[in-house]
């Protein structure tokens, strides 16, 4: 590209042409990893990975694996992402524009670029058994013993099933027995690794409860500690509508349980204090990921299942990452990092607070007329 006179914008056509990283990431998302274009009728597969409809069905017509992380799959575990789409089509229309204003921004510097900072992470063996996708700090190399709150369900119940893989014992805690029951067993059958269970409910704040996993953890030499639990409404509602027991327990659950901070601060102040020790502190700032919790069925670009999400959380422990940096704090799963990106680089906070406000009254509503209809047919049965 010349250095004098206008910008030739056609002649972009890939994301390495793009000088800013945030903006490359922003165009390798709205490609296909197949034909390398802009996605055409985007399929989201069961594993997370998104194509084009042509691109992934002419893949599995020679063979039946996710041509990325080359999972098992076949066509009924593909599923439309319209959300994808609208986001792509969003993209390409403003992309010239950005183009021309990213490149002339890089031109007008005349500050050199500094050197990134590089972090090293070791892909670590126990007893022989190599933990393909787990990082962690090389002072861990001899502690196997992982701890998993809220972890029945969906992310956490993940996080347990990969830690188990990676031949981590687990210490599993959460509020129903019986699901603690059945995912201590399937672990133990599966994984060969020693697994423990207390079932508590974290919303009850009962401090014998507390006691007693306090002892049981002081009995542990825990490597890995995963604080998952959460609760939340069972709709979106005003809290003016909400009942008294549902509003304690997201209190306490969610403030209490997590050591009455906002964890992003938190995380700073207790992640630099323990850094001397050799312990990392991650808080990882999630979007939407498809579980019981958040309600949603379908897996999207922007929506992954706790699968890809955990898998990628973990292979990223420890390494700063995400669009908008904060000490001891990281967005590692690419969409959710583009989210962030977008939140912190476009509009006003308060313009962002009043669209998730909209968004989640249209929520609500959709979900009041959904109750309205399942009443009816209950009625004419």
């Amino acid at each position: 590209m010349s250095d004098d006179g206008p910008f030739d914008l056609s002649s972009i056509s890939d994301p390495s042409d793009f000088p800013q990283a945030s903006l490359k990431l922003l165009d390798t998302l709205s490609r296909c990893s197949v034909c390398k274009d802009f996605f055409n009728t985007p399929m989201i597969a069961e594993c997370g990975h998104v194509y084009c409809s042509l691109c992934i069905r002419r893949c599995l017509n020679m063979e039946q694996v996710c041509p990325v992380c080359r999972t098992n799959i076949s066509e009924p575990q593909l599923f439309k992402s319209p959300d994808t789409e609208n986001i792509v089509q969003a993209w390409v229309e403003i992309r010239q524009t950005l183009l021309q204003g990213a490149i002339e921004e890089e031109r007008t510097k005349d500050i050199p670029s500094k050197k990134a900072e590089t972090f090293t992470t070791k892909t670590i063996s126990t007893n022989d058994v190599k933990r393909k996708h787990l990082h962690v700090p090389e002072s861990t190399n001899n502690f196997t013993q992982s701890v998993v709150t809220g972890a029945s369900d969906g992310i956490g119940r993940e996080f347990a099933m990969q830690l188990a893989a990676a031949k981590f014992n687990v210490f599993l805690v959460s509020r129903t027995a019986s699901k603690l029951e059945a995912l201590k067993d399937e672990i133990e059958t599966k994984y060969k690794v020693d697994t423990k269970m207390y079932a508590m409910d974290f919303a009850k704040g009962d401090p014998t409860d507390y006691g007693n996993l306090k002892g049981i953890i002081e009995e542990l030499d825990v490597s890995v500690l995963v604080n998952n639990v959460a609760t939340n409404h069972e709709i979106p509602t005003p809290f003016y509508l909400e009942s008294d027991e549902v509003i304690q327990n997201i209190v306490e659950v969610n403030i209490s349980g997590l050591l009455k901070a906002f964890m992003s601060q938190w995380s700073q102040a207790i992640g630099a204090e323990l850094k001397s020790k050799g312990i990392i502190v991650e808080n990882v700032n999630t979007y939407y990921v498809v579980t019981s919790m958040s309600k949603i069925r379908k897996p999207s670009l922007l929506i992954p299942l706790p699968g890809p999400y955990v898998k990628c959380v973990l292979s990223k422990i420890g390494i700063p990452g995400g669009a908008a940096y904060l000490p001891f704090n990281s967005n590692t799963y690419p969409s959710h990092a583009l989210i962030n990106w977008i939140m912190c680089n476009t509009f006003s906070w308060s313009y962002w607070v009043n669209y998730i406000l909209g968004e989640q009254i249209s929520i609500r509503q959709r979900a009041l007329k959904k109750r309205e209809r399942e009443k009816e047919a209950a009625k004419s049965q």
